[in-house]
């Protein structure tokens, strides 16, 4: 570890603070506070029974402020209003994300409750006839269902499940499957017929009588056609555009930076009570791992900020090297003598 890390990181802190890096903590500050009164609002409504309102609010709360606590809660939440392959998916979401945070307590209690709803699973795996047509899709309840699923047994909510199948120039085809908690937890297998065709066959389409076509009408003479007038603003509009695309990731880039610094100083702040007082570089384990992380974040700061000026500068080029609509117009009224000449002016 570098004796200037601290000072680089706050330094780099500093210079990226005025590019969106308060209103982004603001923004972060705001969430957690939502989310917090989000999940207060579901311990009450679970604690009163209502248990679909509850698991609304967690969900919420959960997107907001992503922890493994909140996950927990859902889980059991789902657990508690019936839908049990929710509840199972849940808990194995939450022993993933406390394995990574090192939460091992938390991590072993979602893999017993996942253990537990294991063998009250109702499953439902879909087969479809080959060969498939070239575009099928396949969704359950209007949520697509990837192709690899197919033939698998998908743990899934007790209630009524509908099903489609499309395909370009087919008829589709559409069912509904209903399962109870109390039935089988066998798989139930449904199969999906092949697709039928609803548009004409290439073969029938050549013995159709072919199309009269018109001609077009003239263009007059003193007039160009109207794609040869748009072309130039057209090239500089796109060009415009491009400029503000480029432009604005670049000032995303340099918001990022600013993140990363921030995130890098509090890491690295951290990490101050893991090291000897009277020898700040001497820490313990968790120490250097979160300094290693600190210094991981420093690094993507300086490469976002380097990203974000070179972003912010080749937008402003791109802008100021557009032509203008009065450009091209001298362009046009100075090629009578077969010579055409280019205006090139920059506007804000």
């Amino acid at each position: 570890m570098k004796p200037n890390f601290y000072r680089r990181a706050r330094l780099l802190s500093i210079l990226t603070t005025s590019l969106l890096v308060t209103p982004a903590l603001r923004a972060q500050s705001t969430d957690k506070a939502a989310a917090e009164a989000l999940f207060d609002q579901a311990r009450s409504l679970e604690t009163s029974g209502d248990y679909a309102a509850a698991c609304a609010k967690f969900e919420a709360s959960q997107s907001l402020d992503p922890g493994v606590g909140t996950l927990l809660y859902l889980a059991d939440c789902y657990e508690k209003s019936g839908r049990l392959a929710s509840a199972w998916a849940t808990f194995h979401e939450a022993g993933r994300l406390a394995t990574a945070r090192a939460e091992a307590e938390r991590a072993r209690i979602a893999s017993v409750r996942a253990q537990a709803l294991q063998p009250q699973l109702l499953q439902l795996q879909i087969e479809a006839t080959p060969p498939l047509p070239a575009g099928f899709e396949l969704s359950r309840n209007g949520v697509q269902v990837p192709a690899a699923a197919l033939g698998t047994p998908i743990p899934v909510d007790a209630g009524t499940w509908t099903i489609r199948a499309t395909a370009p120039d087919h008829q589709s085809f559409e069912t509904t499957v209903t399962l109870q908690q109390s039935g089988p937890k066998t798989p139930y297998v449904l199969r999906i017929p092949a697709l039928t065709r609803a548009v004409p066959s290439p073969a029938e389409t050549k013995s159709a009588p072919p199309a009269v076509v018109l001609p077009a009408p003239p263009i007059p003479k003193h007039e160009p056609p109207p794609a040869a007038r748009d072309e130039p603003s057209t090239d500089a509009d796109a060009q415009r555009t491009v400029a503000w695309i480029v432009g604005g990731l670049g000032a995303l880039a340099l918001a990022s930076s600013g993140i990363f610094a921030v995130v890098a100083n509090e890491t690295n702040e951290s990490s101050l009570d893991h090291c000897r007082r009277d020898q700040p570089n001497r820490c313990d384990a968790s120490g250097v791992s979160l300094r290693d992380k600190a210094l991981t974040h420093a690094t993507l700061a300086t490469v976002s900020a380097t990203i974000g000026v070179i972003g912010l500068g080749a937008g402003a080029t791109l802008y100021f090297t557009a032509p203008s609509p009065a450009s091209h117009g001298e362009s046009a009224s100075g090629s009578g003598l077969g010579t055409t000449f280019v205006g090139v002016r920059g506007r804000w």
